[in-house]
């Protein structure tokens, strides 16, 4: 077994007397004479910011969901009226992301709601409901020009004679 070198041995083996000896400085803007002082209670300041805090971060959800309105709707427009596996699938998630959503509200708004910010968490929760049901509206839109929700007589009943039409577009 080889001898390992003499700077492995300074490098790993230093005591607590050595570390303090070494000229090291300490970098710009650290002053070791200052101590700061924390309390065990926030101030009323503190809490009063961390729960403005709180209230503009739940907003934040509720624009990012506001904004993912016109994005839904210029995706169905473009998805186009015919029945493709493209189309399908953007009509389904215009109605299953919305959905998901609502189901788990007090999921998404639980960690910045608390006894002081209730009441503003609330209003948000209710614009979130509403813009998820603006984008289930878009679905609904989308179904209809899909040609896929029942708005005549005969889609339900099978007496009904079928909606003849005075002329047909073919592509």
């Amino acid at each position: 077994m080889t001898e390992l070198p003499r700077w492995y041995y300074e490098q790993t083996t230093t005591t607590s007397s050595q570390l303090k000896d070494t000229n090291i400085q300490n970098p710009p803007g650290f002053d070791s004479n200052i101590t700061k002082t924390v309390s065990d209670e926030p101030s009323r300041k503190d809490i009063k910011t961390q729960e403005e805090l709180k209230v503009s971060k739940a907003w934040s959800i509720v624009t990012s969901s506001a904004k993912m309105i016109p994005m839904n709707a210029i995706i169905a427009y473009f998805a186009g009226n015919s029945l493709q596996m493209f189309s399908i699938l953007t009509t389904f998630m215009l109605f299953w992301t919305p959905i998901k959503a609502l189901t788990s509200i007090n999921a998404t708004f639980a960690p910045y709601s608390t006894e002081a910010t209730q009441d503003k968490i609330l209003v948000t929760k209710l614009a979130y409901m509403l813009l998820q049901l603006v984008q289930i509206g878009i679905g609904i839109w989308k179904i209809d020009a899909l040609g896929l929700l029942p708005t005549h007589k005969s889609d339900w009943l099978a007496w009904e004679p079928a909606t003849s039409y005075m002329e047909r577009t073919v592509r």
